[in-house]
């Protein structure tokens, strides 16, 4: 189980596809560095206490097709 907020490093993973952190205690707002994954197929966000809109950046991603 992760707890706290999202790592901005998470940008580093220039690479990931898909990216599963359903069932955690992942809180705060929805972090803009999903959108700066330009692989990124797949976030499952499910399940946290994650406040706030979805971040632009995240319509903005072409390869996101599941969130």
């Amino acid at each position: 189980n992760l707890i706290g907020s999202v790592p901005n490093e998470l940008k580093a993973l220039t690479n990931l596809v898909q990216l599963n952190l359903e069932g955690n205690f992942i809180s705060g707002p929805i972090p803009t560095v999903f959108g700066q994954l330009q692989n990124l197929t797949v976030l499952d966000l499910d399940a946290n206490s994650l406040t706030g809109a979805i971040p632009d950046s995240l319509y903005d991603a072409e390869g996101l097709s599941e969130l």
